[in-house]
C-alpha cells in the first residue's frame, strides 16, 4: 500500500517534506548560534577591542554597520538578499515558455 503511494507521488511532492524539515533545523542551528554570540558579546569580549567596544559603543556599532555594508556591496548587490527580483525572474520565465 504505502509502495503504490510512493510511486503515485511526484518527485517534488516526495522532496517538500525534506527541504522544509531541513530548512527549519538548519534555522534553529543558526538560531543557536546566534544567541551564544550575543550572549558572548553582552558579557564582554577581551582586549582591545572589549575596551574599545565598552568606551565608543556607538562607534563600535557604526564600524560594524560598516563593515556590513561593504560585505553587501562587494557581493555585487547592494540591497536584499541578492536574488533576481520577481519581476525579472517572471519575465524570464516566460520568455523561456514562449
Amino acid at each position: 500500500m504505502f509502495a503504490i503511494e510512493e510511486f503515485s507521488r511526484s518527485f517534488e511532492e516526495k522532496t517538500n517534506g525534506t527541504v522544509i524539515t531541513t530548512v527549519i533545523a538548519a534555522r534553529l542551528a543558526l538560531g543557536g548560534v546566534f544567541a551564544r554570540i550575543l550572549i558572548a558579546f553582552g558579557r564582554g569580549m577581551p582586549g582591545r577591542t572589549g575596551v574599545f567596544m565598552r568606551e565608543y559603543p556607538v562607534m563600535f556599532a557604526a564600524l560594524c554597520g560598516l563593515v556590513l555594508a561593504l560585505v553587501g556591496l562587494s557581493s555585487g548587490t547592494g540591497y536584499g538578499e541578492g536574488s533576481v527580483p520577481p519581476c525579472c525572474a517572471s519575465r524570464a520565465w516566460m520568455a523561456r515558455r514562449w
